[in-house]
């Protein structure tokens, strides 16, 4: 990744009608409870299912 990768997004950004400064604000916020909270049960179920021969 260079100069050209990096103007290459801030262009998308631009054309998407995103400043550069609010995708960067967006990459890097905390992750939310929401997304926490819905990520449990599936990870329970995937356990499951791995130890149960995948059935």
């Amino acid at each position: 990744m260079g100069i050209l990768a990096e103007a290459g997004g801030q262009l998308a950004l631009l054309r998407a009608g995103v400043s550069w400064a609010g995708f960067h604000a967006w990459l890097h916020r905390p992750t939310r409870r929401r997304v926490i909270h819905d990520a449990t049960p599936v990870t329970a179920i995937e356990t499951r299912f791995r130890a149960g021969d995948r059935t």
